[in-house]
């Protein structure tokens, strides 16, 4: 068959003299490079064929006289279909839902490649796209720890021959999504309603409801300036308090008194969040009445009758803050 290593082994015998040369050469079939051409044994590499193929070589012997005699011989070489060199490609790596490409890739050194498959042979069953070439691809199934899926990878020459390879698919669970930073604040007043002169209090609440960690937290009141809290730096689901308190002054009548608080804070990768929230306090102004009372003598000096109509009474009203 091809490849194969081939001897030729002539012999000759003279029987009034002696045997001076020989040589040897090919007289039919695909031409081949023969060792040792001029002695009894010559020697050659077999040709690929792709079918039964006969090769012809002549040998011819000298003697000491220059008389010559030849004789030939026939080597039949047979098709032996070299099978194809598959590769199922690297093992690979993934997450839950990726997008899993499987490359194979196969040779034939004696004819051509007709056909792939691929199969799977282990693990959760996915479905394979482009199973019938030498890319295949399937989506990585949803799982809670690490599995392994194995693949088979087969090529078929032309001749019929295949050759096969596996490659193996490590699944690891999905990656989680990125903590994002946020902040949210609560402000209360401790009234629903103040006078003139009273004191307000207002308490502040600054929770980290992200999922990183947030620093440099301040707050801002738009009215009473920055309010000074508890911490400055919270853990994700941490909270800071602070308190603050003024008076109700002319300037915030008619009311209502209304202001805002806004933090800030800044995670670790330089991500500044904000918030806002607001408190309303209802203003009230304090009633003061003022009541005048007339009496009125006649000439003799005594009171004229309350039953006299007369406009003795006079009450007046004033409101100030």
């Amino acid at each position: 068959m091809g490849g194969e290593e081939v001897t030729l082994t002539g012999s000759a015998s003279d029987t009034d003299g002696t045997i001076a040369s020989y040589h040897w050469e090919q007289t039919g079939g695909p031409a081949v490079s023969l060792a040792g051409a001029n002695t009894s044994q010559a020697a050659f590499t077999a040709p690929a064929v792709s079918s039964l193929t006969t090769l012809q070589f002549r040998l011819t012997v000298t003697d000491d006289c220059g008389t010559g005699a030849s004789d030939t011989i026939s080597v039949q070489v047979k098709h032996i279909n070299v099978l194809p060199t598959v590769d199922a490609g690297p093992d690979q790596t993934v997450h839950a839902s990726d997008s899993v490409v499987l490359t194979g890739s196969a040779s034939d050194p004696d004819g051509t490649i007709v056909s792939y498959t691929w199969e799977q042979t282990g693990g959760p069953g996915v479905s394979l796209a482009g199973a019938n070439t030498s890319h295949a691809t399937f989506t990585a199934p949803a799982v809670s720890s690490p599995i392994s899926l194995r693949f088979r990878f087969t090529a078929t020459d032309n001749d019929g021959g295949s050759a096969s390879d596996e490659v193996m698919v490590t699944v690891n669970p999905g990656l989680s999504p990125p903590e994002e930073a946020s902040i949210s604040v609560e402000k209360y007043a401790d009234r629903e309603s103040a006078g003139l002169g009273e004191m307000i209090t207002y308490t502040y609440t600054v929770t980290n409801t992200g999922g990183v960690a947030l620093f440099n937290v301040t707050a801002t009141d738009d009215k009473l300036g920055d309010i000074s809290l508890s911490k400055t730096s919270l853990a994700p689901g941490e909270s800071a308090t602070g308190t603050a308190s003024a008076r109700a002054t002319k300037t915030d009548f008619p009311g209502p008194l209304t202001n805002t608080v806004t933090v800030r804070g800044m995670s670790g990768e330089g991500t500044v969040v904000t918030a806002s929230d607001e408190a309303r306090v209802e203003l009230t102004t304090a009633r003061s009445s003022i009541e005048v009372v007339l009496e009125a003598q006649d000439s003799r000096g005594f009171p004229i009758s309350p039953s006299t109509p007369s406009p003795l009474g006079i009450r007046s009203s004033s409101s100030t803050p």
